[in-house]
């Protein structure tokens, strides 16, 4: 096949048809030695073919009887790999003097324009339930049979490399489905099976409704280097305030009654009636501080 932006499949029929001017060229003669004719009596290894006919490994002549040989190497498709893994192909004398003539393949501008100019294509057109093929109106039932008549002088490189064009309007339901389901019957689809539209992209995700809440995010996965800590129980609450009492006697020297200092003696006459008053107690690094204010 012959490779440009997907595979082509060319026949001999293509080629002699593209090669309106064809170069040959002359095969060298090439002798295998002694050497090589040991090495291809392994069987595990060579399969060899003399004249386009396989023999048997232990069947092969001496170095004399040969005028060329070339050697492949199996690829992992090829029909006898496993049963060994490359092809020896020889030529004797006579079989050599009528095919050394070898024809030059075309160039790549040569296959690239007769492609261009031979390729087949199916437009295919949907309006509604009407169906036309080619610009001719078909059905469901009968597009089978006219695809087979359409294509029925194809050659099998057209039937390999041909393109589907398709138009579609509001089309029936299930229409598309029931011409894939003909189309696999035709012997166009036997030759290259392919679809005749391709498949829909998938849906888009549905909006979000106004207002709703996003699904939270998943849990971050556990990480295992991670080391396990146990926690038993709550932090113990903050230890009560002292009572009265006790914030004058360590605040003693920092107390104030509405912003103004004074004594712990007469703070002390005032928290007698404490319910009067509204207490305020702060302690930092050792340092206290008792704040006393009438209530409104």
């Amino acid at each position: 096949f012959f490779k440009s932006d997907k595979p082509k499949v060319i026949t001999q029929a293509d080629l002699d048809a593209i090669s309106k001017n064809p170069t040959y060229h002359i095969l060298e003669k090439k002798a295998p030695t002694l050497s090589l004719l040991n090495e291809w009596k392994d069987a595990s290894q060579y399969g060899v073919w003399v004249d386009g006919k396989r023999i048997k490994n232990a069947n092969l002549k001496s170095a004399e009887a040969y005028s060329h040989y070339f050697i492949s190497k199996l690829e992992k498709n090829a029909k006898n790999y496993g049963a060994h893994y490359y092809q020896v192909n020889l030529m004797t004398p006579s079989y050599y003097e009528d095919h050394k003539q070898v024809q030059n393949p075309p160039s790549q501008e040569a296959i690239k324009a007769f492609l261009a100019q031979t390729e087949k294509v199916l437009n295919i057109t949907v309006t509604g339930s009407d169906v036309y093929l080619n610009g001719k109106e078909t059905t469901v039932e009968t597009f089978a049979n006219d695809l087979d008549a359409l294509s029925k002088n194809w050659t099998l490189s057209e039937k390999k490399n041909y393109s589907v064009h398709v138009r579609t309007s509001n089309p029936a339901a299930n229409l598309w489905q029931k011409l894939q389901e003909a189309f696999e019957t035709t012997a166009l689809y036997k030759a290259n099976p392919k679809g005749l539209v391709p498949p829909p992209p998938p849906p888009a995700p549905a909006p979000q409704k106004a207002g709703s809440i996003p699904a939270p995010p998943p849990p971050p996965a556990t990480n295992s280097s991670l080391k396990e800590v146990t926690v038993q129980g709550l932090p113990a609450p903050p230890p009560p305030p002292p009572a009265p009492e006790e914030m004058v006697r360590l605040a003693k020297d920092n107390i104030y009654y509405n912003d103004k200092k004074i004594s712990a003696e007469k703070a002390q006459e005032l928290i007698e009636n404490s319910d009067a008053y509204n207490l305020m107690f702060n302690s930092n690094k050792g340092s206290h501080i008792l704040i006393i204010k009438d209530r409104n």
